[in-house]
């Protein structure tokens, strides 16, 4: 695979079929977890994202504790604003 190797993929999948729980976790946002291509070869049981501000289970939310989306936009701009000033 491109993601990792092909030993690892298939000794996920064997303790997985063995009753084990697979779950990923990452600081990286659901989207960017979902694009790595791993869900190609596994299906995990949970996920963690955005450094633990958003939990799934079987695919349903179970935590939810993230910024809202007009928070991150304005944090953004203003960085970005302060950036162009500093780095000018």
């Amino acid at each position: 695979s491109d993601v990792c190797s092909s030993d690892l993929l298939n000794a996920i999948k064997k303790i997985q079929e063995k009753g084990v729980l697979i779950v990923f976790v990452t600081a990286r946002s659901y989207a960017s977890t979902r694009g790595t291509g791993l869900f190609k070869y596994i299906t995990p049981n949970g996920i963690i994202t955005n450094n633990g501000g958003l939990t799934f289970f079987n695919d349903e939310i179970i935590y939810k504790n993230v910024y809202p989306e007009d928070i991150v936009k304005k944090t953004s701009a203003l960085y970005k604003e302060c950036q162009n000033r500093i780095c000018k």
